[in-house]
């Protein structure tokens, strides 16, 4: 039975005032278009040639969740084409039951030519991105030279209605880069829409795909891109949407994809950047995007607290006045990987002379079976959806 073919169709750049958009189409067959977008501050004001890459990048998912064939009248590089056939090899063996190796069918051609070099981050403001700026910057466990630029994402993390939100954020990112030597560009894009229907998992499937696409439209400019590691490389969570193995492969014949940081353990960058004074600014609260802000109340902040306190660290102007989490005493998790984070932080509590804080922890990383139970089948009806 011959395979169903979706067409991707590349608009022309477009720029306005010193930011560029850039657009595509996939073409599914029977079916309505779907767009994606991204607009950006272009670096040095100059507009970058038509390229599929981005879009390649971005719309792959989607044809491999319904087994489309993705073609490209648009050329692609060589690299491209070979890193992401095996990077469709990797995930079609992890999600067998939801992603589909397809053919990409374009004609091989040379991608641009970086116009100024260096790296680019992906920058959230969070504890493992500003490790990674921090680290660079002072030469600490790395040869690499310092990031050149920062980029903060409007549409991942916080949605694109969140205009207010994302403003705070863009001007604390601002900030935090502009003091280790990084220059700080604002990028939006849709591509969370593409995961509504049908259902791609943005955790476990497709945000290392997509922060690839999202970073690969500053190749123009830059030949290297940097993704900070959320995990650590001795004991990976796999599988996952980000990771060493498989980011390299969304490598291009531009510039390389990165995933640094997993050397060290979230409570060592933590320490890290308190060694640092780089904790002042600290962002990790996506749960609550309405404020811009470490809300104080959500998953995300509460092990933020629980880190800096097991450090013996006070957090108090990283959070709003009078901050209290009222499920801290009643919080649980079965996610291997949070329990191995509070272990952590339950070790490092311990000796530092805080065993209160110690016992509390490990408390909240007890076996729970029904706990684990209720996380599987919540993953499920997502899928199913």
């Amino acid at each position: 039975m011959a395979r169903e073919t979706a067409l991707l169709e590349v608009a022309d750049p477009l720029e306005r005032e010193g930011w560029i958009r850039l657009s595509a189409r996939l073409v599914p067959p029977g079916g309505s278009p779907r767009e994606a977008w991204f607009e950006f501050e272009s670096p040095d004001g100059w507009t970058p040639p038509r390229r599929a890459r981005p879009f390649a990048l971005a719309f792959l998912p989607l044809a491999m969740r319904r087994g489309w064939e993705l073609r490209c009248a648009d050329r692609l590089d060589p690299a491209t084409l070979a890193n992401l056939a095996e990077w469709q090899a990797v995930y079609a063996h992890w999600f067998p039951w939801s992603l589909e190796h397809v053919p990409i069918a374009a004609t091989p051609g040379a991608d641009v030519v970086p116009r100024l070099g260096g790296s680019v981050l992906g920058f959230s403001g969070g504890v493992d991105s500003t490790a990674v700026l921090v680290r660079r910057r002072h030469g600490q466990g790395t040869s690499q030279p310092p990031i050149a630029a920062g980029v903060l994402i409007h549409g991942f993390d916080i949605p694109l209605s969140e205009e207010g939100a994302h403003g705070a954020r863009w001007e604390s990112a601002e900030r935090v880069l502009r003091r280790f030597g990084a220059r700080g560009i604002r990028l939006r894009t849709n591509l969370r829409s593409l995961a509504r229907k049908p259902y791609l998992d943005w955790a476990r499937e497709v945000h290392g795909i997509w922060l690839a696409s999202a970073l690969s439209c500053l190749e123009p400019w830059y030949d290297e891109l940097v993704v900070a590691s959320s995990d650590i490389n001795r004991r990976l969570e796999l599988p996952w949407g980000s990771n060493p193995i498989t980011d390299r492969l969304l490598s291009g014949e531009a510039a390389r994809m990165v995933n640094e940081g997993g050397e060290l353990t979230r409570m060592e960058k933590l320490a890290f950047l308190a060694g640092m004074g780089a904790c002042g600014e600290l962002r990790v609260c996506y749960e609550r995007p309405e404020s811009g802000h470490n809300c104080g109340r959500c998953r995300k902040c509460l092990f933020l607290q629980l880190g800096l306190e097991a450090l013996g660290l006070e957090y108090g102007c990283l959070f709003p006045a009078g901050t209290d989490i009222p499920f801290r005493r009643s919080f649980r998790t079965s996610r291997p990987f949070l329990r191995e984070f509070l272990a952590e932080m339950a070790s490092v509590a311990a000796s530092g002379g805080r065993p209160a804080l110690a016992a509390e922890l490990r408390d909240m990383s007890a076996p729970n079976p029904l706990l684990a139970a209720r996380d599987l089948l919540r993953r499920w009806v997502r899928r199913l959806r």
